[in-house]
C-alpha cells in the first residue's frame, strides 16, 4: 500500500479496478477517495476520472458543476482528455448551457492534440451539422482516421455505417470486421453489436447461441445494452426458456441505468401485464421519460396510449401528434400505424359556428397511405413490406414500380427480416418481376423458415408436393404441412 499511497498513477488504476469491480470487489465509493487523492495532488488524468463520477453518479451524489471544474481544470492543465470531457459537457448541457459551436470548438483541440475519441467526436459533428456545417466527407475522413487509429467509438460508429449503406456503399464484412475490432478490446456495446448480427444471420452465419453468448458477456459487465437484448431474449423465447419475470429483472437493471430501450420495454411489460403486475399508470410514466430523452419508441407508445385512451383520457388528436412526430424521425412503426390510420380514415374533431364540437369520419388518403407504407418498408418493418406492395402495386405494376419493390424486398432480406425473404421467395417462384429461379425461391422459404415465418413451410411443402425446384417428396411435403397444422 505504501506505492499506492505515493503514486498518483497506482491510485488512478487501483480506482478503476474499484470502480468496475476489477480483480477486487467492486467499491465506487472507495474509488473515488483514491480518484479524489490523487486530484488534489494535480494529476489530471484523476481529475477526470472524479469528474466522470460526479457526472454520472458513481460513489458519490450527481454534482454537474464540479464535474465541469474538474474537465476544466484538466483541460487547462494541456489533458487532452479533459478537453474531449468539457466538449462533451458543452454537447450534452451538463453544468452548462448546451453550446454546440463550442463542443466542435473543444473537440476540434483535442483532435488536433491527437486525441482519438476528439477526432471521432469532431467527425460527429460534421456527420449531424452540430456546431458546423455537415459535410460528410469530412464527417468519414475523421471517424475513419479514429477507427484506423484504434477508437472503439469510431470503429462502431463507421461499422454502421457501412451496415446501413449510409454515405458510402453497403458493405457488411467490413462493418463485421469493424465490430469485432472493437470487441478484441474488450468493448461491450460492440460485442452486442455482434450478438444482433449473429441473432439475425446479418453478415455472419446466423447463430442464436453465439448472439446470446455475446449479450450474457455484456450483461455480466454491467452494460446496459446487453441487459436489454438478453432480457428480450427471454421474453421472446430467442434461444432461451421464456421467462418473462427474468426478462423485466433484465430491463429494469437497464431501466436504472438510464438506457431508452430498458425504460421502453419495462413500461410495455407493465402495460400487458408481462411479467408484472398489469401497471399502465406506470407503463405510461414510463414512455413519458423515454419521449423526454427523445427516444422515438416512447413518442409513439405514448401516442398510442393517447389515440386508445390508455392511461390518460383518450385524445385521438395528440396521439396522431405524437405519430407524426415519431414518424418524421424514421421510426418505421410510426409510418405503419399512421398509413393504417390514413387508408381506413380517422374521427376528426370539427368545430361548429356555435363552438359545439362534434366528430365525424374522414375519408381515406390511400396517397398519403401509400406514402407512408413506403417509408415503413424502406425503414425495415416488416409488415410494411407486403401492405406496400399491396397498395402500390395493384393495378399499377409497371417496370419501374416493381423493380422498387424488388429492391425493398432484397434489401429486407439482407437484413435478416423473415418477410423480405418470404416475398422475394414468392417473386422467384413466381417469376414476378424477376426470372423464375425455383433453388433460390426456396432457399429463401428454407430461410423465412428457420426466422420463424411458419407460411414459408407451407410454400416449401408445396414446392415438394409439386415438385417445384426439387424432386417430388409427398411425405417431406406432409411433415412440413404437418408443422403448421401443430402450431395451430
Amino acid at each position: 500500500m505504501a506505492a499506492i499511497a505515493g503514486s498518483n498513477n497506482a491510485r488512478v488504476l487501483l480506482g478503476m479496478m474499484l470502480e468496475r469491480g476489477d480483480g477486487v470487489e467492486k467499491n465506487p465509493e472507495e474509488a473515488v477517495d483514491f480518484f479524489r487523492m490523487a486530484a488534489l495532488d494535480g494529476d489530471t488524468n484523476a481529475q477526470i476520472q472524479l469528474g466522470v463520477c460526479y457526472r454520472d453518479g458513481v460513489g458519490v451524489e450527481v454534482n454537474e458543476n464540479m464535474a465541469l471544474d474538474l474537465f476544466n481544470g484538466a483541460a487547462e492543465a494541456g489533458n487532452s482528455d479533459g478537453t474531449l470531457y468539457l466538449g462533451f459537457c458543452y454537447r450534452d448541457g451538463v453544468g452548462v448551457d448546451r453550446d454546440y459551436a463550442k463542443a466542435a470548438e473543444l473537440f476540434r483541440s483535442a483532435s488536433d492534440e491527437g486525441d482519438l475519441d476528439g477526432q471521432f467526436a469532431l467527425g460527429r459533428c460534421y456527420l449531424l451539422g452540430r456546431g458546423v456545417q455537415r459535410d460528410e466527407k469530412e464527417a468519414i475522413r475523421l471517424i475513419t482516421m479514429s477507427a484506423n487509429t484504434g477508437s472503439w467509438h469510431a470503429q462502431c460508429e463507421l461499422a454502421h455505417i457501412y451496415k446501413e449503406g449510409r454515405l458510402t456503399e453497403r458493405n457488411l464484412d467490413k462493418a463485421v470486421e469493424l465490430f469485432r475490432l472493437a470487441a478484441a478490446s474488450d468493448y461491450m456495446y460492440a460485442h452486442v453489436e455482434l450478438g444482433r448480427l449473429y441473432r439475425d444471420g446479418v453478415g455472419v452465419e446466423k447463430s442464436v447461441e453465439e448472439a446470446i453468448r455475446r449479450f450474457r458477456m455484456a450483461a455480466d459487465d454491467e452494460n446496459s445494452d446487453g441487459y436489454v437484448e438478453l432480457g428480450a431474449c427471454f421474453r421472446d423465447e430467442i434461444g432461451l426458456e421464456k421467462n418473462d419475470e427474468e426478462a423485466v429483472r433484465l430491463f429494469k437493471m437497464a431501466a436504472d441505468a438510464g438506457n431508452i430501450d430498458g425504460l421502453l420495454y419495462l413500461g410495455h411489460c407493465f402495460k400487458n401485464g408481462t411479467g408484472v403486475e398489469e401497471d399502465v399508470d406506470e407503463a405510461v410514466r414510463l414512455y413519458r421519460l423515454v419521449t423526454d430523452a427523445g427516444g422515438n419508441g416512447g413518442i409513439l407508445a405514448l401516442g398510442r396510449c393517447y389515440y386508445y385512451g390508455e392511461g390518460v383520457p383518450q385524445n385521438q388528436e395528440e396521439g396522431i401528434r405524437l405519430f407524426k412526430m415519431s414518424a418524421d424521425t424514421g421510426h418505421s412503426g410510426a409510418q405503419f400505424l399512421l398509413g393504417l390510420i390514413y387508408s381506413e380514415g380517422r374521427f376528426v374533431e370539427e368545430q361548429a359556428d356555435d363552438g359545439e364540437i362534434t366528430w365525424a369520419w374522414s375519408d381515406p388518403d390511400k396517397e398519403e397511405a401509400t406514402r407512408l407504407f413506403r417509408l415503413a418498408a424502406v425503414n425495415g418493418h416488416p409488415d410494411a413490406l407486403v401492405t406496400f406492395c399491396r397498395s402500390y402495386l395493384v393495378g399499377n405494376e409497371e417496370e419501374g414500380n416493381m423493380e422498387e419493390v424488388l429492391d425493398l424486398f432484397r434489401s429486407a432480406a439482407a437484413d435478416g427480416c423473415g418477410a423480405g425473404k418470404l416475398k422475394l421467395g414468392l417473386c422467384y417462384r413466381d417469376g414476378f418481376g424477376v426470372k423464375q429461379n425455383y433453388p433460390e425461391a426456396i432457399r429463401l422459404f428454407r430461410e423465412a423458415a428457420n426466422d420463424g415465418f411458419k407460411y414459408a413451410e407451407i410454400l416449401l411443402g408445396l414446392c415438394y408436393q409439386r415438385g417445384e425446384g426439387v424432386e417430388k417428396d409427398l411425405e417431406e411435403a406432409l411433415r412440413l404441412f404437418r408443422l403448421e397444422v401443430e402450431v395451430e
